[in-house]
């Protein structure tokens, strides 16, 4: 019986451990995706203005 009352321990151990796990992968693919959402953006943006300033360049020279 106690062996048994020891594999329960372990089974919630485990059970306990993976489910941590789990979530940390999640929060951790989250911040992943919020990291490369964020650097998207700003190259977005990044891209956007160097083409604004390009093209008031142009117009300057006009």
């Amino acid at each position: 019986k106690s062996k048994g009352s020891y594999g329960n321990v372990d089974n919630c151990l485990v059970r306990s451990y993976n489910s941590a796990t789990s979530s940390i992968r999640i929060l951790y693919n989250d911040y992943i995706i919020d990291e490369l959402a964020i650097i998207s953006c700003s190259l977005l943006t990044y891209l956007l203005f160097s083409e604004f300033i390009f093209s008031f360049g142009h117009c300057n020279n006009v």
